[in-house]
C-alpha cells in the first residue's frame, strides 16, 4: 500500500507538470513550439511509473481485494 501511495503522489506531481502543457498542445494553432527535452523527461517519467504501476494494482492489489469482497468472483 505504502508503494501506491508514494506512486500516486508522485504520478500526481508530473501530472501536475503535464496538464498544462497538453491542454496548450490541444488549443494552440498554430502549433506550439517543439518540446523540450525537460519536458520529456517527465513525459518518461510518468509513462515509465504508470507502466509499473499499473502492473503492481492490476496483478496484485485488485486480484487480493477482489477476494475480500464478497460476490466478487465474477469481477
Amino acid at each position: 500500500v505504502n508503494t501506491l501511495l508514494k506512486d500516486h503522489a508522485e504520478l500526481h506531481r508530473h501530472w501536475a507538470e503535464l496538464r498544462p502543457v497538453i491542454q496548450t498542445w490541444t488549443c494552440t494553432e498554430p502549433a506550439p513550439e517543439p518540446v523540450s527535452e525537460q519536458m520529456r523527461q517527465t513525459v518518461k517519467a510518468y509513462c515509465d511509473r504508470y507502466s509499473e504501476h499499473k502492473l503492481l494494482e492490476d496483478g496484485t492489489v485488485y486480484p487480493a481485494a477482489r477476494g475480500l469482497i464478497p460476490g466478487s468472483e465474477a469481477l
